[in-house]
């Protein structure tokens, strides 16, 4: 029975058998099994090791006076198929020589996310950013959630907000140092308003053209009508 419903791929992570889900390779341990009628004790129990895989590393440099220079702790990812081997970041600090943390970066097991916050030598935020790493081998990634640079004295410089694919959304801002706003743009605006034009375009030339002209002519129009936007600096 376990077999044929291996054989017909009906397999459930939750609601499959111990037994389907082992001959399937889903599970590569073997079960624990326990008789505690005699009394059990852990401090004996061999039977359930660690994988090498799951294995953390973790690096330090100290600078000549003794205090931190660098730290980072990783898990190995180990080859798999045409994938090389690779370092799966997990948290990694840089210190000054007076001992200050300068660098933070920090990537949680489980989680796609990756933040970093970079400090002035008085301890004060200098920069935070988030990622949302796409593969965990190359670390290719993009921007993502809120993105914040700060004065030295504590005040805000800049604002930034990254939707899920990558690109500015809300209100972005740039500040002076005394506090006040300097720039200000609400991208979702901008966005609304653009699908609002495309949405009528796409309408008046659909009563003349076939739907792919129609698609091309107000592609076209709208890449030569479009003008490059003023960025945060």
């Amino acid at each position: 029975m376990a077999l044929q419903t291996v054989a017909q791929g009906a397999l459930d992570l939750h609601k499959s058998s111990c037994e389907e889900l082992q001959i399937a390779r889903v599970y590569t341990r073997h079960q624990t099994q326990i008789c505690l009628a005699s009394g059990y004790n852990s401090g004996d129990d061999d039977s359930d090791e660690d994988e090498e895989d799951g294995k953390l590393v973790t690096e330090r440099q100290y600078h000549g006076n003794g205090n931190k220079k660098f730290f980072k702790t990783y898990q190995i990812l180990r080859a798999k198929g045409s994938l090389p081997c690779a370092e799966r970041l997990i948290e990694e600090k840089h210190f000054d020589v007076s001992g200050v943390c300068r660098v933070d970066y920090h990537f949680g097991l489980g989680q796609p996310y990756l933040s970093r916050k970079h400090f002035y030598e008085n301890q004060r935020m200098k920069s935070e950013q988030l990622f949302f790493v796409e593969d965990e081998r190359t670390m290719k990634a993009r921007k993502v959630g809120y993105w914040r640079e700060y004065y030295e004295g504590g005040n805000t410089k800049t604002e930034k907000q990254y939707d899920a694919n990558g690109i500015r959304t809300g209100f972005c801002k740039r500040y002076a140092d005394d506090g006040s706003l300097e720039w200000v743009k609400d991208y979702t605006k901008d966005y609304i308003e653009r699908l609002a034009e495309f949405r009528s375009l796409l309408e008046m030339h659909k009563r003349h053209d076939g739907e792919q002209q129609t698609l091309d002519s107000i592609t076209s129009s709208r890449t030569n009508a479009s003008t490059t936007p003023r960025e945060l600096g």
